[in-house]
């Protein structure tokens, strides 16, 4: 049943007659203000879409959604990102915030989010969902800090049910609106770490929580919310560099108020789709996120080339980003976790064996004749070269380029912490040459994701075939490339 990009998680209604299923990222290019995600609901008896569901602001990286015993709305969390402004600080959810949108079943009424933050504390990278045999209590994990939420659904009723309908949008950047009203929102420990799928006993009502990186099962008190037992799912695992690497990766822990982690803008070490002004290279010209996976072998980082590897932007994203002075082994440790990332094959136009289908193969032959494979050679598809292809966009022109240092001694951990700069010129019209490994993943396209599509990129965005000579492929050879570059 198709549906949208990257389906995650989904939830049945109690009659079964509807599917939601929450779309992790948005199909939207990257260049529209308004780029969301949202849960698409489908009726089971004609495993058609009848409609789609997002709240008042951009939904992104959506994950556990579960639906009330009543049939009557369904929870999803998911992170609301602040895309459209310059990441300059942390405080009070500049960058990213921590959301559970309420979804009406029942009648046309628009979604209601909610912030699972408070103003000085993030709720990072909120997880999984479960709710009470009662329907009294939404549990959610939160795998960036380590908890549990704990929310008393019919307290949250009576506070937006004094909200007035024309006032509830507003809520959705309200970081006081669940916490300013006594019971409605708790945090519990969870009793291990990287907490993610919970769900709840039917015979106690006692909450089960699934544990990443300690490998166990935490068994919560139903009522009180505490650590009762503690599971082992087998032999200790060991924590190595790797495994710990991937850990501090996905922990809020290390940011400033902790707010998000690096799996907030790159889930599953990949990119999240958006546009983002960061500072490393100049304001007011935001770049999409890049895929981290590969990326100690295809230096330089980003778009435009500001880090000279991924060692350099380890150090400089925890920094300006997290506003947190990361330590040696803790940098060591996520450089190993990302050296030893792989790509992923697409399991798509290949045979049994996993090699290319036929048309994958009559592909590779135009990737040839187009000119791709001078830029993209195998076995990384790219020379690791920067080049004008003709993409520069007006908001990339006559850019000052920002050498961003950390003063002597300096260590960013307030919102109002800012970095000294040494402007200098740099040519902004060529652009990083990426690698093309797991590229049916990595849609949006181009430097500024405004291709949703590779034949977008190829008819709309190549007309001068500065960007391979496409013009004067047929339709054929033209699906032919395109199911060849998604093989990879």
């Amino acid at each position: 049943m198709p549906v949208s990009r990257m389906p995650t998680q989904m939830a049945l209604t109690p009659a079964g007659k509807q599917l939601l299923v929450a779309n992790r990222l948005s199909a939207m290019p990257a260049t529209d203000p308004r780029t969301s995600a949202f849960v698409s609901i489908i009726a089971t008896d004609t495993r058609k879409v009848v409609t789609e569901k997002k709240g008042p602001e951009t939904m992104h990286v959506l994950e556990g959604i579960a639906v009330s015993p009543d049939g009557k709305c369904a929870y999803q969390v998911h992170l609301r990102p602040n895309f459209n402004i310059t990441p300059a600080q942390l405080g009070q959810g500049w960058i990213q915030t921590n959301a559970l949108s309420i979804i009406p079943l029942d009648g046309d009424e628009p979604p209601v989010t909610v912030l699972l933050d408070n103003m000085n504390s993030g709720a990072g990278n909120p997880f999984g969902v479960a709710i009470s045999g009662d329907g009294t209590t939404l549990y959610v994990t939160h795998t960036g800090i380590q908890k549990l939420s704990a929310i008393n659904l019919p307290k949250l009723q009576v506070l937006l049910e004094k909200t007035p309908k024309e006032a509830r949008p507003q809520v959705a950047s309200s970081l006081g609106f669940l916490w300013g009203t006594k019971g409605v929102i708790r945090r519990v420990e969870c009793g291990g770490l990287g907490p993610k799928g919970v769900a709840i006993s039917p015979a106690d009502g006692s909450i089960w929580v699934a544990n990443t990186f300690s490998d166990s099962v935490s068994v919560l008190a139903p009522k009180t919310a505490e650590v009762a037992a503690i599971i082992p799912l087998g032999p200790a695992q060991e924590m190595t560099p790797e495994r710990r690497g991937e850990y501090l990766f996905s922990s809020a822990l290390h940011c400033f108020q902790n707010w998000l982690s690096c799996a907030s803008c790159h889930p599953d070490t990949r990119a999240d789709g958006l546009n983002w002004d960061l500072m490393n290279d100049g304001l007011t010209n935001p770049k999409n996120v890049r895929s981290l996976i590969g990326s100690a072998k295809t230096p330089p980082m980003m778009a435009l080339g500001v880090r000279a590897d991924m060692e350099t932007a380890v150090e400089k994203g925890f920094l300006f980003i997290q506003f947190h002075s990361v330590t040696k082994e803790d940098h060591a440790a996520v450089c190993a976790y990302l050296r030893a990332a792989p790509f992923i094959p697409n399991p798509f136009h290949r045979t049994k064996d996993g090699s290319p289908d036929p048309q994958a193969r009559r592909g590779q032959i135009v990737f040839r004749k187009a000119g791709c494979s001078t830029c993209h050679p195998p076995p990384l598809y790219t020379n690791l070269k920067s080049y004008d292809v003709g993409t520069c966009g007006e908001r990339d022109d006559k850019v000052i380029v920002e050498d961003l240092e950390e003063d002597a001694g300096e260590v960013h951990s307030s919102p109002a912490a800012t970095a000294h700069a040494q402007p200098k010129r740099q040519n902004t019209t060529s652009f990083d040459t990426p690698t093309l490994l797991e590229l049916y993943r990595t849609a949006p396209y181009l430097h500024d994701g405004r291709a949703t599509t590779l034949e977008e990129l190829f008819t709309k965005y190549n007309l001068r075939d500065r960007h391979g000579r496409t013009s004067g492929l047929t339709r054929q050879e033209l699906a032919d490339l395109i199911a060849f570059l998604l093989s990879l």
